[in-house]
């Protein structure tokens, strides 16, 4: 019997910053090529996110990340991408290579692959979040949902939206993976200061000023807490005496973070399937998140970590109270995040992935 065929798969991005969006389709295709796929990335030069009216200064600062720290091929390289990439001038039909399947991965990139050519591959939509977070685009995104396309999600809420709101099928979720070499719990500090990890995004459904305050509630009970965060951006909080901030670390850079750090929080107010917590966990750090987009898909409430709701700083804040109190529960959390974790790893994503796509290729719906 001859081998199966390889797949030819076509990724069709909306830009090449490096958010965690991202992060999960270059991980996807780094699996897939070791697999002996033929992986190819779509970036148009004119990002489709910008079309929507904007300041001035917005589109500035906007192209001066792309331009300065996000668009390098440094990361292509790092995932072994490099030479993957095919970049129209805009994102059109027509734009799209010959494939198998091609995928969408944002409502920006969802209507060019419903309207491409049968060449370029049965059409699939990689849906990683519900995009409408400001209401003048919740109808164009509400619109790519019903497009005709194989849905493949990351995350069982998402699953739940598309036959609740939408009437529609979707295959997954394909929960998100963890590379288990590179964010490990080895060589952890012996004597470190208390420190709690948190993602420092300056977007308001990422709860960063949630996340300040929970800190700030915790240190009235237990001075000696350390914040340490890391991100992308210009620090914008105050940070006090002992506490740092580490920005677009290198990834043995973020490694090293992780495992610095004793807990890590996550306060957001709504996610996809977020990396970071799975990240944390793996290093060993007992994580305290909101009990929001992944975490119920990969993590034990109360076992392999401690959740509230959203919006509620002194809920989170009582949990790492909890944890700096009691070293024997923050142990605990740690070891059984850590243990959790490794059933997460990205080759077991990626081979879910990998099936998926053979089925959509060979005519397959999702039921």
């Amino acid at each position: 019997m001859s081998a199966p065929r390889p797949l030819r798969i076509t990724w069709v991005l909306p830009f090449q910053r490096f958010t965690g969006g991202i992060r999960v389709v270059y991980e996807h295709s780094r699996q897939l090529l070791a697999r002996g796929h033929d992986v190819t990335l779509v970036v148009p030069r004119a990002d489709p996110t910008l079309a929507a009216p904007l300041s001035f200064l917005q589109r500035s600062r906007l192209r001066a990340i792309d331009l300065l720290l996000e668009r390098s091929d440094a990361m292509l390289a790092y995932y072994g991408l490099a030479g993957r990439v095919v970049r129209p001038k805009r994102l059109e039909p027509e734009a799209l290579p010959p494939g198998d399947v091609v995928i969408a991965t944002s409502w920006h990139t969802a209507g060019a692959v419903a309207a491409a050519p049968p060449g370029a591959g049965r059409g699939a939509y990689f849906v990683q979040h519900y995009e409408a977070f400001t209401p003048d685009v919740a109808d164009a995104v509400d619109a790519t949902w019903r497009l005709p396309l194989e849905r493949i999600v990351i995350a069982s809420w998402l699953a739940r939206l598309a036959r609740e709101r939408f009437g529609a099928s979707a295959w997954g979720p394909v929960v998100n993976g963890v590379d288990l070499e590179q964010f490990h719990a080895d060589l952890r500090p012996e004597a470190e200061p208390l420190r709690v990890g948190m993602l420092y995004e300056r977007i308001p459904w990422k709860g960063p000023e949630d996340g300040f305050e929970a800190v700030r509630l915790a240190r009235a009970e237990v001075p000696e807490l350390r914040f340490a965060l890391y991100g992308r951006h210009r620090m914008k909080h105050p940070l006090q005496a002992g506490d740092s901030y580490v920005r677009s670390p290198s990834p043995a850079r973020l490694s090293a973070f992780y495992r610095s750090c004793a807990m890590f929080l996550s306060p957001s107010w709504t996610e996809g399937c977020q990396l970071p917590p799975m990240e944390a966990m793996a290093s060993g750090c007992a994580v305290v998140a909101t009990n929001v987009g992944g975490i119920p898909d990969y993590a034990i409430s109360g076992v392999t970590a401690l959740t509230a709701e959203p919006h509620d700083p002194p809920a989170l804040a009582r949990h790492l109270v909890a944890l700096a109190r009691d070293p024997a529960l923050l142990a605990r959390v740690a070891r059984a995040g850590r243990a959790h974790i490794e059933g997460y790893s990205w080759p077991r994503a990626t081979g879910e992935l990998e099936r998926i796509l053979k089925d959509i290729a060979s005519g397959r719906t999702a039921q």
